[in-house]
């Protein structure tokens, strides 16, 4: 999926920006291709219980064949957060897998 990105690689002159990682020369139609760097953004309301906000820069998920691979990619390049659910009743109705994990004794 090729979506545009805001910013670019301007450690040459000295600058920076939040979605720094295009980096090298750009291709022969004058594209630079973003390699890596940004992770997340994440915007936090201290309320109570805190309202948070957030986009990963490609998906939830590192493999190719899940919906999350790249889901949130349209959403990072129109600069747009999705919710970050927070507490139980916000999670609920989205949980979309369970993982129960036995505790092992040690000795």
């Amino acid at each position: 999926m090729d979506v545009p990105l805001s910013g670019g690689d301007l450690q040459n002159l000295g600058l920076d920006t939040l979605r720094a990682g295009g980096g090298g020369e750009p291709d022969d139609q004058g594209i630079f291709w973003f390699r890596g760097e940004q992770s997340v953004t994440t915007l936090v309301i201290l309320s109570d219980p805190p309202c948070v906000f957030s986009v990963v820069l490609y998906g939830q998920s590192e493999q190719p064949d899940s919906r999350h691979f790249a889901d949130q990619m349209p959403l990072f390049s129109a600069e747009r957060f999705r919710p970050a659910w927070f507490t139980r009743e916000q999670l609920e109705g989205h949980i979309e897998s369970k993982t129960v994990l036995q505790k092992i004794p040690v000795h």
